[in-house]
């Protein structure tokens, strides 16, 4: 895989190609694969995800963690059973078509592939982590999607049952979601995707190197007071 910036784009102009069933990757054979501690259902026009016992229908997608009740140090407020993974059922791109590239196009819970009149754009699902740095919660999780070129993507469809696919080289891509909480905007920034295990998504990473918050976040780590920040106003939308 790797650094494959010059053949993938931030936007719907990306390479040609066939769809999913081009790529090798069968849509219901993923849709109904654990990935990341997500149980997806098989239909992709209306998604149910059963996440830690819960079954969502989501426009943001959420778990919770413990159901424990707790007091902000920061607030002071009471909280409890807090959600602990948000995300967008499909990439921005994709709610933005037009129905006529929505019909040429495919998506299931994990891959998606938009064919447009400029081309055709690649995505893979994956978890963007942020440690909790002040309690013993596991890290928080923005369920997103990134851009791919169409050569990682045909890669990655190879190796999508193979064990040894963590060995593959993180794949460059761009972030292909507005986060609602980040200002200024999360769509486009670039990442890496590192492939775990089958059966997980894929990890996503923000460059390192860039100030954005979102970024800062990932690296720095965020406190509890933020996760229930988060919960306030993913949840009020």
């Amino acid at each position: 895989m790797g650094d494959d910036r010059t053949l993938v784009e931030p936007g719907p102009h990306g390479r040609r190609a066939k769809g999913l069933a081009g790529t090798g990757v069968d849509q219901a054979g993923v849709a109904g694969e654990r990935c990341g501690g997500v149980v997806a259902g098989a239909d992709a026009g209306a998604p149910v995800l059963r996440m830690g016992g819960t079954v969502v229908n989501h426009g943001h997608m959420r778990s919770s963690a413990a159901d424990r009740e707790w007091m902000c140090s920061v607030c002071g407020a009471q909280h409890s059973g807090l959600n602990m993974v948000f995300g967008p059922s499909g990439p921005d791109s994709w709610a933005a078509a037009s129905p006529e590239d929505r019909a040429r196009g495919e998506i299931s819970r994990d891959v998606c592939v938009l064919p447009t009149d400029e081309g055709t754009f690649y995505f893979i699902r994956g978890e963007l982590r942020v440690p909790v740095t002040d309690a013993v919660i596991g890290d928080f999780a923005w369920s997103v999607w990134a851009s791919l070129s169409e050569r990682n993507m045909q890669l990655a469809a190879k190796r999508w049952d193979d064990p040894n696919r963590v060995n593959l080289d993180p794949m460059f891509g761009w972030l292909n979601n507005r986060l609602a909480p980040f200002d200024p905007p999360t769509m486009n920034l670039a990442v890496n995707v590192h492939t775990r295990p089958p059966g997980v998504v894929p990890l996503i990473e923000l460059d390192p190197s860039s100030d954005h918050p979102l970024a800062l976040e990932q690296q720095e780590g965020i406190t509890l007071h933020r996760v229930a920040e988060l919960n306030r106003l993913l949840l009020a939308e």
